[in-house]
């Protein structure tokens, strides 16, 4: 009698264990802060790249990009897609992401795009999002500008249009006295973004300075 008593007893311990246990890890689990999903274009991309593919079998990365953005590698319209939710998945891609740029229009960002690409070649036929070149800096940019320069002088402003929002930062403008200039303002232009044109000394070459 006495030894089923005992027993009795370790097993209701045993079973208040139990379900003690179970109820800490539900109220663990459904815990809302607890739960940290990471699915921007910029985290998968890192994730994916970190996968090694067999030779010639580049497609892994790009489905794992996918499946990390939450979605389902599928064929639409006789072409792969990534589809989230039964819908195409319309932000940058792998791809984009790993070659550092995309066509595209000033006024359209795809979603997922890193915040520090910069629209470049507006009003041209390669007018898109690029990744910033690695020898620009917040003190200057190269775009729209060319040649080799050794100070100020041998830069100058050629083609500027009288909109101002045109042209090209060169060491050789006769290069460009004869080109046909609009009068449209291009606010994405290196002068309406308060640069100027000169000789980035460092680098010995043209470019558009603060």
């Amino acid at each position: 009698m006495k030894w089923g008593l005992v027993l009795f007893v370790i097993a209701v311990f045993a079973m208040y264990g139990y379900f003690d246990g179970y109820l800490s890890r539900r109220v663990v689990l459904s815990e809302p802060s607890l739960v940290t999903t990471e699915t921007t274009a910029e985290v998968c991309y890192e994730k994916s790249m970190n996968i090694e593919c067999l030779e010639g079998f580049g497609c892994t990365r790009v489905e794992a990009f996918c499946n990390c953005m939450g979605g389902s590698n599928e064929l639409v319209e006789d072409y792969g897609a990534c589809v989230i939710d039964g819908d195409e998945y319309t932000g940058i891609s792998f791809q984009e992401l790993e070659q550092g740029w995309y066509w595209g229009v000033p006024d359209y960002k795809k979603p997922g795009t890193p915040s520090n690409w910069v629209f470049k070649n507006d009003g041209t036929r390669s007018e898109g999002w690029f990744r910033p070149d690695p020898t620009e800096s917040s003190d200057y940019i190269l775009e729209a500008s060319e040649g080799s320069c050794d100070d100020n002088a041998q830069c100058q402003w050629a083609g500027e249009g009288c909109g101002g929002g045109h042209g090209m930062c060169t060491n050789n403008p006769e290069k460009y006295q004869d080109v046909i200039t609009t009068c449209d303002i291009n606010e994405n232009f290196p002068a309406n973004r308060g640069y100027s044109c000169g000789c980035v000394v460092t680098l010995g070459r043209c470019g558009w300075k603060r």
